[in-house]
């Protein structure tokens, strides 16, 4: 959709910092600024490395998407 909306219609998206994508290290995200964001997302990086945000309280066996 990017790529229509900036490179054949030439227009340009408006990046809103609350939003992440699942290529974003969420490990990076600070965890004072949890309740500002709109989104989260996850996926599995190389190594089989899962790109979820460490949260206390949250059991990885019970929710491993967190």
């Amino acid at each position: 959709m990017g790529y229509i909306i900036e490179h054949l219609l030439k227009k340009q998206l408006t990046v809103v910092e609350q939003f992440h994508s699942h290529l974003e290290p969420m490990k990076f995200l600070n965890e004072d600024t949890f309740h500002e964001q709109v989104s989260f997302s996850y996926s599995k990086g190389p190594r089989d490395e899962w790109n979820v945000m460490k949260i206390d309280g949250f059991d990885v066996k019970d929710d491993p998407n967190r």
